[in-house]
């Protein structure tokens, strides 16, 4: 008994050491201070965005201090399936988070960057307990925003640091 303890003690240490070190990796900070335009995501996708910029050492500020803009057009969220148990208890479904984002000189309105990021997330939904599966699903689904955003993230920070 104590030494299952102090294994799960043990998997508890590591697990919470990787996730607060996962994407944590600071790089140089964009000196170019930013304006964010994020009105076609939703609430809870563009607080991600706002947290992952803010904590990359992204400056956001309003459009008349801005030198660039950010503009995110679209966000997309899918979820395919991908297999069916054989008893068709369980499907497996890949989760997919894009985001369509521009990246704009403020000064002259020309575009340095139009791309979109991705991110994709696998889970499992068993039919015999929904409710679990839905909770799986919502946590699965705010870890891929996160992701998303820190890609997004990390292609301003390189398109920024080349239109200095």
């Amino acid at each position: 008994m104590a030494l299952r303890l102090a294994t799960m003690m043990l998997c508890l240490m590591v697990s919470a050491c990787g996730f607060q070190l996962r994407g944590n990796s600071p790089g140089p900070a964009v000196d170019l201070p930013v304006h964010l335009q994020a009105g076609a995501v939703t609430a809870v996708t563009r607080t991600v965005i706002i947290e992952a910029l803010t904590t990359a050492g992204v400056e956001l500020v309003a459009p008349a201090e801005a030198r660039l803009a950010l503009v995110v057009s679209s966000e997309q969220i899918h979820k395919w399936p991908i297999a069916n148990s054989l008893t068709l208890n369980s499907s497996d479904y890949e989760l997919v988070v894009e985001l369509h984002f521009r990246l704009e000189n403020m000064a002259t309105g020309e575009a340095l960057v139009v791309s979109s990021v991705r991110a994709s997330a696998h889970f499992e939904s068993d039919r015999s307990n929904l409710l679990a599966s839905r909770r799986e699903e919502a946590v699965i689904l705010a870890e891929t925003r996160m992701e998303v955003a820190q890609r997004l993230t990390e292609r301003v920070r390189f398109s920024a640091s080349g239109s200095k």
